[in-house]
C-alpha cells in the first residue's frame, strides 16, 4: 500500500487547500495543535462542518495532557488525539499502528 503525505504549514492554508483539491482528498488529516490548540480545534470544526470534507478522520496531534483540548477534539469528531512527542521514531510507530488496524479492519469477514 502506497502513501502520499502532503504538508500544510499554515492553518489558514488547510481549506482552502483541501477545497482547491476536491478530487484528490486525504483518506486521514493528521492535525497539529501544537501551541495553539484553539487554531487547531477551529480548523477541525470548520472540517467537520463542511459536508464535503466532515468524512474525512481527523487525527489530532497535541499535548498530552491538555484535558481540555482532548475533550473538545472529540466532541467535534476528532477520529483519535495523539499525545505530541519529540521523538520521531515514536510518531512512526503510532502511524504504523493506525495502518495495521485499517488494514485489519477491511480484511474481508468470512461469513
Amino acid at each position: 500500500m502506497g502513501y502520499c503525505a502532503i504538508h500544510v504549514s499554515k492553518a489558514e492554508e488547510v481549506l482552502d487547500f483541501l477545497k482547491a483539491n476536491a478530487s484528490r482528498k486525504p483518506t486521514l488529516i493528521f492535525l497539529d495543535c501544537g501551541d495553539s490548540a484553539g487554531l487547531g480545534l477551529d480548523i477541525l470544526r470548520c472540517l467537520k462542518a463542511d459536508d464535503e470534507l466532515k468524512s474525512i478522520p481527523v487525527i489530532i496531534l497535541g499535548p498530552p495532557s491538555d484535558t481540555r483540548t482532548i475533550n473538545e477534539s472529540f466532541g467535534l469528531g476528532a477520529a483519535s488525539y495523539m499525545a505530541k512527542s519529540s521523538d520521531t521514531q515514536e510518531l512512526v510507530e503510532a502511524i504504523r499502528a493506525i495502518d495495521r488496524y485499517w488494514a485489519l479492519s477491511q480484511v474481508p469477514q468470512n461469513d
